[in-house]
């Protein structure tokens, strides 16, 4: 099956039969603790114990250590291209037994079927199985060792891979040699138009972007914020599932149009007093001021510091009521402008 991505075209699906999948599932348990011990411990993706999350905050201390030109590392697909003989070689280097290699190996070449029709595979690793991650954490181990053996400082979640220098010319010294390193050594493609060099407040990671903190003393410093292209995608989804309410009288009967940014304003202002989320604090207390958290001249009652802040920085000015019909707030409107 297909699906489609995120920055447009399409991902294709291997999607195994249950016997196939106990089988995988039985593999994985096998070699996952052969390899664990290999693994580095800067590789996020699909490993116990590991998230996310983790690689986030490892990536922020990086950024906050004074390492601020980040290498944003994208693989043209990655999956679609893995070379079965290196990942076989690679496998061999733990593991004797010749029945486990051949099977693993099978699994590697075996079609998908769309249509109707098997198509055969010649390269890359069938995504949908249990056994593709592990698959690609053995070969892009390659990549983390040859890191680590220059002393780079990286994150790396699948094939999402982002390295942190202190200099742009170091950047484009090592995204070179790491580009010849990529296609030459393990045969994978570096998507040139994706992959580039570029400042925290343009970095995006895992849905989560980079924001100053804005505090004072802190100049230089980072913090965690939702991306904006996700924000992004939020308020069109909630635009487009707003309950319709009718009057009970059918002939008076009417719809009331709900806000377009009601229901991501309610989640931001849940949200905006964590502190592991601060940068969407400051843009959930925008919307606590103008949609339900204030009386148009203040802060409401139950906003915390970082609604104080967004009145801050909004100035005296009267929110109109209700905002959403008479165009953007003044705090809206600053956001905006940042």
């Amino acid at each position: 099956m297909k699906i489609p991505k995120p920055s447009g075209g399409v991902r294709q699906l291997g999607i195994p039969t249950v016997m196939d999948r106990l089988v995988q599932q039985s593999i994985h348990q096998v070699l996952s603790p052969v390899w664990e011990k290999e693994f580095s411990v800067f590789s996020y993706g699909f490993r116990p114990k590991r998230s996310a999350q983790d690689a986030l905050q490892q990536a922020l201390e990086y950024i906050n250590s004074g390492r601020q030109w980040v290498i944003d590392l994208d693989l043209k697909s990655f999956f679609d291209r893995v070379d079965h003989d290196k990942l076989m070689n690679l496998i061999s280097r733990k593991v004797a037994d010749k029945t486990l290699l051949r099977l693993v190996r099978r699994y590697l070449k075996s079609g998908i079927m769309e249509g109707g029709l098997v198509q055969p595979r010649t390269e890359g690793t069938p995504q949908g199985g249990p056994l593709s991650p592990l698959l690609s954490n053995i070969l892009l181990n390659e990549l983390d060792r040859e890191l680590e053996k220059r002393g780079h400082k990286f994150v790396r979640y699948a094939d999402d891979c982002s390295i942190f220098l202190k200099s742009k010319r170091a950047a484009e010294r090592v995204l070179a040699s790491i580009r010849r390193f990529l296609e030459e050594k393990l045969h994978l493609e570096v998507n040139r138009e994706k992959t580039k060099i570029v400042r925290p407040v343009n970095f995006t990671l895992l849905g989560h972007g980079f924001v100053p903190t804005y505090k004072k003393g802190e100049r230089g410093r980072y913090q965690l914020s939702i991306a904006r292209e996700k924000l992004g995608t939020a308020q069109r989804e909630n635009q487009g599932n707003h309950p319709q309410d009718h009057a009970e009288n059918g002939a008076g009967a009417h719809r009331r149009t709900e806000p377009p940014h009601e229901g991501l304003g309610q989640l931001l202002q849940t949200c905006h007093r964590l502190p592991e989320v601060q940068g969407l604090g400051r843009l959930g207390a925008l919307y606590c001021a103008t949609v339900s958290g204030s009386n148009g001249n203040g802060p409401g009652a139950g906003c915390g510091p970082s609604c104080k802040w967004a009145w801050r920085r909004a100035g005296r000015g009267v929110l109109p009521t209700p905002a959403w019909e008479a165009g953007p707030s003044p705090a809206a409107r600053l956001w905006a402008q940042r």
